[in-house]
């Protein structure tokens, strides 16, 4: 049993290996608005073209592993994320670049679901939650350490300073494998056991749907803040590309830290409540960082930001899971994968605002929907865990 529910830690790495693309895509759009002279819409499509690629296919493969074996996806997508990342600073025509992003997206999609429902397989009721914050864990602090990456080696060797992307995926592959098989007898023991009780449980569809939007609006919130607060830095305070991306890192730590916190939380007292508190912490904050005009500050109140955001994304995923009971990975795929593609989409949106009035109202437009996400909170229903 100890040994299964170690299983969430090699998950977490993999979920940080797998992140790290996702953030560095973001760290990376500066770079290549200075190289190539794209503007915001343009860059920010490179950001829609990788969560679509993933996030369209995530509920797919979540729905399909629910129904069949996978054995090897896991490393797969690994090695796709890091692939199709470290190409990106090997070409330069704006179209091969954007097929690399979507080679990375895919990867990304292929992971996400089929690592969400092993660690919902190795843990319990009583730590779910729990877990499930250590998996998240692992991506969040992905999404840290990618924009340091981007720093130092893009910073300091150029494009193909991206080389470094395929590094730890092909670390976690190796390491995955040495365990796929004890992966697999767990799986087989889950789905034995668990045959008759799931027949008996109900999903919750509407339910599930209340919780997509405020988990789709909150993806917005983040994604937002992801492809545009390095140009925000650069642009309102003056920082250059290196210190714009290592204070995105730092946003990305803080909700890394959080993020830990949050599943225990939450298996306290309680999902729902969770995820209320900190989106209606979370909202006004960002309001807020609006009318900040000291760099010190503004850095303190988005890292606020980030943090609380972050105290309601593992609570969210066990929700979803609990919602569908009899269909894990899809309810992984839709939290994971989904909710990424509404991101993604609205990044472009967001750009294209920032191109139409200015960069500060593209942020007036982030803050408006996240307001809609903790509002949307308070429609959540509560469910007791199974």
């Amino acid at each position: 049993m100890k040994k299964a529910e170690n299983l969430k830690y090699l998950m977490g790495l993999g979920h940080f290996c797998s992140d790290i693309n996702q953030s560095a895509l973001g760290a990376m759009l500066p770079f290549f608005i200075a190289s190539y002279h794209y503007d915001y819409a343009t860059a920010a499509s490179l950001v829609t073209a990788t969560n679509l690629a993933s996030s369209l296919i995530q509920p797919l493969i979540g729905r399909l592993s629910d129904k069949k074996e996978l054995p090897y996806v896991i490393p797969l997508g690994l090695l796709l994320a890091g692939g199709g990342m470290s190409l990106t600073g090997f070409v330069t025509n704006y179209y091969i670049i954007l097929l690399c992003v979507m080679i990375s997206g895919i990867g990304a999609a292929l992971f996400h679901p089929s690592a969400a429902r092993i660690v919902n397989y190795a843990s319990n009721a009583k730590n779910r939650a729990k877990s499930i914050s250590i998996f998240s864990f692992g991506g969040n602090a992905g999404f840290a350490v990618g924009p340091i990456l981007v720093a130092v080696f893009v910073g300091n060797f150029g494009l193909k300073g991206t080389l470094v992307f395929i590094i730890p995926q092909i670390f976690l592959t190796l390491l995955y494998l040495k365990k796929g098989k004890f992966i697999k007898a767990l799986e087989d023991n889950h789905k034995k056991q668990i045959s008759q009780k799931t027949s008996a449980l109900k999903d919750d569809l509407g339910a599930f749907l209340r919780l997509c939007l405020c988990i789709f609006s909150r993806s917005i919130v983040a994604f937002g803040f992801a492809a545009f607060f390095s140009i925000y830095l650069i642009k309102i305070f003056g920082l250059s590309k290196e210190a714009a991306n290592v204070n995105l890192s730092m946003f990305f730590a803080a909700g890394a830290i959080s993020t830990l916190f949050g599943g225990a939380l939450a298996d306290k007292y309680g999902l729902v409540r969770l995820i209320k508190i900190s989106l209606s912490i979370a909202a006004p904050l960002v309001v807020l960082m609006l009318f900040i005009d000291n760099y010190a500050l503004f850095l303190a109140a988005s890292m606020c930001v980030s943090g609380y955001i972050s105290l309601s994304f593992s609570p969210s995923i066990a929700l979803a899971q609990l919602y569908l009971p009899n269909q894990i990975g899809l309810a992984s795929g839709v939290t994971l994968g989904l909710s990424i593609t509404i991101g993604g989409i609205f990044a472009t949106v967001i750009g294209k605002i920032a191109d139409i009035f200015s960069l500060i109202h593209s942020f007036y437009f982030i803050a408006a929907v996240s307001l809609i996400c903790a509002a949307s909170s308070y429609f959540l229903k509560p469910v007791s865990k199974a």
